[in-house]
């Protein structure tokens, strides 16, 4: 199964979500503010909301949903996709230039950005109540 294909049929579950939203909101990378963790949220809450409700959705419409510019919206999707937690996809109008390139939610999104918080600060992130800030290992 394609990762698309994979991403369209059983989207992030919201144990998983709620999982990834929390290590987003308690993630520490270098020089990364409260600011740019609270899109990557709102990026991730509407991707999944859409992949719920059986629709895709593009950087345009991404755009349009969160009231936010074309740089904003494409440097929270390289950051996130870096991380493992979103790919693009234009295989829909692969033979068509100029196609919008659709948004996804890996399936392992939790376990790839939990490995790339790692990877960066060294540090890990606690799912405990009340030890919920990163922890260096």
């Amino acid at each position: 199964m394609t990762d698309r294909t994979e991403a369209l049929s059983s989207p992030i579950s919201p144990d998983d979500l709620g999982k990834l939203v929390w290590a987003i909101l308690h993630s520490r990378f270098p020089h990364e503010s409260f600011t740019v963790r609270s899109q990557q949220i709102s990026v991730l809450a509407t991707i999944h909301r859409y992949a719920s409700a059986g629709q895709l959705i593009n950087r345009t419409a991404l755009m349009e949903e969160l009231g936010i510019q074309r740089t904003t919206a494409d440097n929270l999707v390289k950051l996130m996709e870096s991380r493992g937690v979103l790919f693009r996809d234009r295989a829909r109008g692969r033979h068509m230039p100029g196609r919008p390139i659709d948004l996804y939610i890996h399936s392992d999104a939790l376990e790839a950005f939990l490995k790339a918080h790692h990877r960066q600060t060294k540090r890990t992130i606690s799912f405990d109540l009340g030890k919920s800030r990163s922890q260096v290992l």
